[in-house]
């Protein structure tokens, strides 16, 4: 028998077959970080299925509550195909907040990088172009992710079998526009083999360039099987990110000099000198791909519809 989450004083017990909010019947765990548990759950009112991003309990009282609250602000600002969509947020009585996700089945680009090593130019491209257009969306919006990494980029089950790119995770996104601070100045954020060097320095205020440069280092990695900048442990990584050139693509056997043009702008160290925004980015990345005889983006959307030309 299926339960509802408890009244009166008595503690959420998270378990299948609990209903959140009289709504959500939770089926299964799919997946458990440092902040929250990920539940397979369907939406009883819409029949619908959906994933629950719930708070660790543990965690009630904490700034991780505010970083949930800041990734629903944030998704609920994104409409791209590519960015997981946000259903819901809400709150139990004894202060769990919750997460409600579209429902996406797959693997993640690490997942498949894991497998495979690396992939070809003209693939790899195709399945990053979304999730620049995602970005664009988010910066236009006055998000900026800042944890943009393969693992964050789940390769949903499609149609006609396509694997379709979805951006996830923005519980460390920052709202430019609006919102409170929920890190201290100095503090790094984010993974380190692909932060920005203004993050590997801890600087207190970062901008939409930050994620420019880390998508940059994803295309890199799915194109060459490698980070662009390796070190001994995370504090040799940061110190390469800051004071190291990245190997060119090309000296990897990956890739043209005109698509290592557009990775290597995007990985200036100078903010200022790489792409002026994602949308910019997408557009040189959406003409390679066109040069290279590719039409569609991994979605099977037109290159020039989305990005001109």
């Amino acid at each position: 028998m299926g339960g509802s989450e408890g009244g009166g004083q008595q503690p959420t017990i998270i378990r299948s077959g609990v209903v959140l909010g009289g709504r959500y019947l939770l089926s299964e765990p799919l997946q458990s970080g440092g902040m929250a548990v990920v539940w397979a759950a369907s939406d009883e009112l819409t029949h619908a299925p959906v994933a629950i991003k719930l708070l660790h309990p543990s965690l009630v009282g904490t700034n991780a509550s505010q970083r949930m609250l800041c990734e629903a602000s944030a998704l609920g600002r994104i409409r791209h195909r590519a960015a997981a969509r946000v259903l819901d947020f809400a709150v139990t009585h004894d202060g769990v907040a919750y997460l409600v996700l579209e429902l996406l089945r797959g693997r993640t680009l690490l997942d498949l990088l894991e497998e495979r090593w690396r992939l070809p130019p003209r693939e790899a491209v195709a399945l990053l172009v979304p999730v620049v257009g995602a970005l664009a969306d988010a910066h236009a919006n006055g998000v900026v992710h800042r944890d943009v990494k393969p693992a964050n980029v789940v390769l949903a089950e499609g149609t006609a079998h396509r694997l379709e790119p979805k951006l996830i995770d923005f519980g460390l996104a920052l709202l430019t526009a609006s919102g409170p601070r929920i890190t201290q100045d100095g503090a790094l954020v984010g993974t380190p083999a692909y932060v920005a060097p203004e993050q590997a320095q801890g600087r207190g205020e970062v901008d939409f360039r930050a994620d420019i440069w880390s998508i940059c280092v994803v295309l890199y990695h799915a194109l060459t099987g490698r980070t662009p900048f390796e070190g001994q442990g995370p504090f040799g990584v940061l110190d390469a990110i800051r004071t190291q050139p990245p190997t060119p693509i090309v000296d990897l056997m990956a890739g043209d000099a005109a698509l290592w043009r557009v990775v290597a702008r995007g990985l200036e160290k100078e903010p200022t000198h790489r792409w002026s925004s994602a949308h910019e980015l997408g557009t040189a990345l959406a003409t390679w791909l066109r040069d290279q005889g590719v039409e569609e983006d991994a979605y099977g959307v037109s290159l020039r519809e989305e990005w001109g030309g």
